[in-house]
């Protein structure tokens, strides 16, 4: 009851994606979009259709969407696995 994840958009630190549907009626596009250009790190995307479009006719669209976002935002080459100290590395 109180989980309000668009309460305070400014307080996001890390990168937000928000994809609306700007035909839903179930899920407004308004206050998500809002957030999105709130956060400092959000990215809005918008596509048109109802709220089950992402899922639908829509799905490679949102999908090539949530990819490029990840691919912008996570690491390409992660630093290599190194072992905590005191360790040998081997796992249980």
């Amino acid at each position: 009851m109180f989980y309000r994840p668009g309460c305070q958009p400014s307080r996001i630190a890390c990168p937000l994606l928000v994809l609306v549907c700007d035909q839903d009626q179930s899920a407004l596009p308004g206050p998500p979009a809002d957030a999105a250009r709130q956060a400092p790190r959000g990215e809005l995307a918008r596509m048109p259709g109802g709220h089950y479009e992402p899922f639908l006719d829509g799905h490679e669209r949102a999908a090539d969407t949530e990819l490029a976002f990840l691919f912008r935002h996570l690491p390409t080459d992660p630093a290599p696995h190194r072992p905590a100290p005191g360790t040998d590395g081997a796992t249980l």
